[in-house]
């Protein structure tokens, strides 16, 4: 999926009244963390509307569940969008987003959103943006971070682009960014750089985080398509970790693993191009390989409330889809309205057990079970 495909966001609604858990107005206030307050009048739309933004390659890049029951899609070029149950609601940069293009969605145990952008973090508490600084620095010397790529929207920091964010057992966040992880206890980011000596003591060079995850144990692990093998650090070294007993690096271009959800038994699953394999602690696995009955290369995974796993994939015969584990069976549901080839790239489950698949290219699906409704305009 291209990553920084930015779209210039044209949002012409009046701003007026008070708000609903998913709606907002624009108002500046000036403070050591830009912060933006939201109030307005219950306005969206009723289905997901991208066609003032998705171009091709745009798409649904995160998604979440907060704990008010909202949904929450972020875009490659859209902002992000909330949906209370009956209106999507979209929130650009003019809201307080420190970047249209949302790589991340969580929400921490005190109920806030965080929003993790191509340029730095941006958090929701339920009335108004606030953007929180990254504090970009490498090695010893502490030299700040120069920006050294440019898109046709201007410079994009590739330390600040964040692509997945955790909150840990001990409180602190995580967050994975594209040349960086970052460590934050609430006041200060930790940088984990191959050059910051016993941090990162691995001589592997991060590149493209894409995912974290904490394990059972607390030992963080983190990886991307970038870099080769995945990364795990237990509180006071960085270790780069490259199975041997899997076929998950046989053929070229698969030599990385990314977290991807837990199993039932609290077990970390990860995946690549070749399948999607399960750690418990002492061994990995092979979990699922793409030539078993779900065949397609493994994007993501999702666990529902049932324990149900779901894999989010493409499939070339088939176009996108979604991957059934029941933990006995496999089973696939190809996506067979819209477009085809594409990336089913993230799943949420709302409060009545349906699922909503987000795809590469923008379009929107609810999911109950048997059949699959386009929620996008």
């Amino acid at each position: 999926m291209t990553k920084r495909n930015i779209l210039n966001i044209s949002f012409t609604f009046l701003v007026t009244m008070v708000l609903t858990s998913c709606n907002g107005q624009v108002k500046n206030n000036s403070a050591k963390e830009q912060t933006n307050i939201i109030k307005t009048e219950k306005i969206g739309y009723p289905k997901f509307k991208t066609s003032h933004w998705a171009k091709d390659h745009d798409g649904i890049t995160a998604s979440l569940k907060d704990s008010k029951g909202n949904l929450w899609f972020g875009t490659s070029g859209g902002g992000v969008y909330c949906y209370d149950g009956k209106l999507f609601r979209q929130y650009t940069t003019k809201d307080g987003l420190s970047y249209d293009a949302v790589g991340a969605i969580y929400e921490d145990t005190k109920g806030i959103i965080w929003l993790g952008t191509s340029d730095g973090i941006t958090t929701w508490d339920g009335n108004k943006f606030t953007k929180i600084p990254m504090t970009t620095l490498r090695g010893f010397l502490g030299k700040p971070y120069q920006p050294t790529t440019k898109d046709m929207y201007g410079f994009v920091s590739q330390e600040n682009e964040v692509n997945d964010i955790i909150q840990d057992s001990k409180g602190n966040f995580w967050f994975a960014a594209y040349k960086a992880v970052y460590q934050y206890d609430g006041k200060t980011f930790t940088h984990f750089t191959v050059n910051d000596g016993i941090k990162n003591n691995s001589g592997v060079e991060f590149d493209w985080i894409e995912r974290i995850m904490e394990d059972k144990e607390g030992k963080i692990w983190f990886g991307g398509r970038g870099s080769s093998g995945l990364f795990c650090y237990d509180g006071k070294v960085v270790t780069n970790i490259q199975p041997k007993n899997t076929d998950w690096a046989k053929s070229s271009g698969y030599n990385f693993l990314v977290p991807r959800s837990k199993d039932n038994n609290g077990n970390i699953l990860f995946s690549n191009w070749a399948g999607l394999y399960s750690y418990d602690g002492k061994t990995f696995e092979t979990f699922a390989k793409k030539n078993e009955l779900c065949s397609g290369n493994y994007f993501g995974a999702f666990k529902d409330k049932a324990g149900n796993l779901w894999l989010e994939m493409d499939n070339r015969e088939n176009g996108s889809g979604i991957c059934k584990y029941d933990g006995k069976t496999f089973e696939y549901f190809p996506i067979t309205i819209g477009a085809t080839e594409n990336i089913a790239g993230t799943i949420v489950e709302d409060n009545e057990g349906n699922l909503w698949v987000g795809v590469n290219d923008g379009e929107l699906y609810r999911f109950d079970g048997k059949t699959f409704t386009l929620f996008s305009e």
